[in-house]
């Protein structure tokens, strides 16, 4: 303040005006211009400046959905779109399920995407897709209602027209109720007359079932029925017959170190009314079993017991024995009687050279019925088979009896035997020789024989036909050889 001056003795004051303060308008301005030179700076360098990293795009990714429960019909062709929702990229079906069953079936699908400036991508899904069967078989009538004569059978056909499944196709008749057919219920009775129910059921290869009901009416009248004549109950019957053993020979004799065997010396074992009994290591009803052995290796007699029993416990028994003598001691076969000339056998000056391959003598004979002969297969596993259990297909098997060779040829058809060999400059003793002489027999007296072996199937079946054939009609040896030499021949063809 300044200093008052006295006036009239009061004292005055003098006020002086304020000066007017600029600076924050002074400060504004600054900022402004700063900010503006800021701007005008970063627009000039912004091209010397850092660059920022430009946002990276997301990855491409394979989008595929399924509905929740994919379904489709049985039989039908597949349709991807009921299965898949939503796929990005090229859809393709890589392995489709089978349609023709039902149930749950693997699909697999195969998307494949290409995205801008990248190589293709491929991704499998695996889904399980559900096969239903919907569509029911379907039943057409010929009549809804038809008429029956009484005493006539009822024919469930005659109701029907056409019973089939849109799938499955024609469905056949079969009396009981069955999954792929059709069948008739009813209590139809055609000896009552009276209005009948029909029911026509029919159930497709999944069980889906339709039916149809047709009415049948049966006309006429009942027929009185017959007062049946009482008679008399008929009184159990008891099997009290034993089985029947029958044997070659009671008393055998060969020689040390020859092939025999037990059943070679069985015909038949056989009970009225069980039949052929077979085989057991232990007798029990219903079979035969066999007591005591053969040692070829060691002279001496060797007794053998056959015993049978029938379903009804009636048994039987037979013995026999086996002389085997020292293998020193064998005689020469010799012919029952001086060979005499058969008017019916052809002589001719001489037979034709035989060329027998093969190892064993098996292998001989059956490479000679099917390559000389021309028989199939099964028919030299037949004859094969018989001259095993006759002779063990040696062709010097001796009987005492009067049997001797690969088919055990006996009487005048030994005679024959070596008549015909010596005739035709061959041996009668060796398989080569006995080989063409059972050729000249099948082709001449037994060639009924022959056409039965030539017909005979390539097969387990017809190597047991031929078996049989051979046994019964040619070697003459009974059903009961015939059927083991079968068996054999089964189990020959099968090797």
């Amino acid at each position: 303040m300044s200093n008052p001056e006295k006036t009239d003795g009061l004292q005055t004051a003098v006020i002086m005006p304020k000066k007017k303060t600029r600076w924050p308008w002074l400060v504004l301005l600054f900022l402004l211009a700063a900010a503006a030179g800021a701007v005008w700076y970063f627009r000039l360098y912004e091209q010397f400046l850092p660059q920022l990293a430009k946002e990276t795009a997301e990855p491409a990714e394979i989008q595929f959905e399924t509905r929740l429960t994919p379904v489709q019909e049985y039989g039908a062709v597949f349709d991807p779109d009921q299965v898949v929702v939503t796929h990005n990229g090229e859809l393709t079906v890589k392995s489709a399920p089978d349609m023709m069953k039902t149930g749950w079936q693997k699909a697999v699908f195969t998307v494949s995407l290409k995205p801008a400036d990248s190589e293709t991508m491929t991704q499998d899904f695996t889904v399980m897709v559900s096969i239903q069967d919907t569509a029911a078989p379907v039943i057409i009538l010929r009549e809804e209602a038809i008429e029956l004569p009484v005493g006539e059978a009822f024919d469930p056909e005659s109701c029907v027209k056409e019973v089939s499944d849109p799938v499955d196709g024609p469905l056949p008749y079969d009396p009981e109720e069955k999954a792929g057919t059709w069948t008739a219920v009813s209590e139809l009775d055609p000896e009552e007359p009276g209005n009948y129910d029909v029911t026509i059921i029919a159930t497709d290869q999944n069980g889906l079932r339709t039916q149809e009901d047709c009415q049948v009416t049966v006309t006429g009248t009942k027929k009185p029925e017959a007062t049946p004549t009482p008679t008399a109950e008929p009184e159990e019957e008891t099997d009290t017959t034993p089985p029947v053993i029958q044997l070659k020979f009671l008393q055998v004799e060969i020689m040390q170190g020859e092939t025999y065997g037990i059943d070679d010396n069985i015909i038949s074992i056989a009970d009225e009314t069980d039949g052929t009994l077979p085989y057991s290591d232990t007798l029990t009803p219903g079979t035969y079993s066999v007591k005591g052995g053969i040692d070829v290796r060691r002279s001496g007699v060797y007794s053998v017991t056959v015993s049978a029993m029938d379903k009804a416990g009636n048994e039987s028994s037979a013995v026999f024995t086996v002389t085997v003598k020292e293998a020193e001691k064998t005689p020469e076969p010799t012919p029952v009687s001086t060979p005499q000339p058969q008017p019916e056998t052809p002589a001719p000056t001489q037979a034709p050279a035989v060329n027998l391959s093969g190892g064993s003598a098996q292998e001989q004979i059956m490479n000679y019925i099917t390559g000389t002969m021309g028989l199939n297969r099964a028919a030299a596993c037949g004859i094969v088979a018989h001259m095993r259990h006759e002779s063990s297909c040696n062709p010097q098997a001796f009987n005492p009896a009067g049997y001797y060779g690969l088919c055990q040829w006996g009487g005048g058809r030994y005679e024959n035997l070596m008549n015909w060999c010596g005739a035709n400059g061959l041996d009668y003793t060796t398989i080569a020789g006995q080989l063409q002489f059972m050729n000249m027999e099948l082709n001449g007296a037994y060639s009924g024989v022959l056409s039965q072996l030539q017909g005979v199937a390539d097969s387990a079946d017809g190597a047991y036909d031929a078996a049989w054939v051979f046994g019964m009609s040619y070697e003459v040896s009974g059903e009961y050889l015939a059927d083991r030499a079968g068996q054999t021949a089964r189990s020959l063809y099968g090797e």
